[in-house]
């Protein structure tokens, strides 16, 4: 009887994790692409994968079929590290160290901030 008491409970209080709402914060499924400098709503991605927050609350996401790195910062989208090609074109890849607009990646994937800002990316096709 305890048994079926602690089952019980336990279901109980898993049912509010069912009632979750999910909600499009950013981009559109059917308009892929890339964009930079632009309002949150209307930014265009390409499949974008990680998502980490640096200590100054700026959110950064690795969008990978753009082969760029983006920054979100007061409901803008910038990007900051790889492709700098005009919106609406998608990312060009490549393999190149540099900083910002010089470096290149292919499929950037996996992406962290440390306690001093600093983004290590993981470059998954490189």
């Amino acid at each position: 009887m305890k048994r079926i008491l602690q089952l019980l409970t336990l279901f109980i209080f898993a049912l509010p994790a069912f009632a979750q709402k999910t909600t499009t914060w950013s981009g559109d499924k059917t308009a892929t692409g890339n964009s930079n400098n632009v309002a949150l709503a209307t930014a265009k991605w390409s499949q974008p994968h990680s998502i980490c927050a640096d200590g100054s609350g700026n959110i950064w996401v690795s969008d990978d079929d753009n082969h760029c790195i983006k920054l979100i910062k007061s409901y803008t989208v910038y990007t900051r590290v790889g492709c700098q090609l005009a919106p609406g074109t998608p990312g060009s890849w490549g393999y190149t160290n540099g900083l910002s607009s010089s470096a290149k990646f292919h499929t950037p994937r996996g992406i962290v901030a440390d306690a001093s800002n600093n983004i290590y990316v993981c470059d998954y096709m490189n």
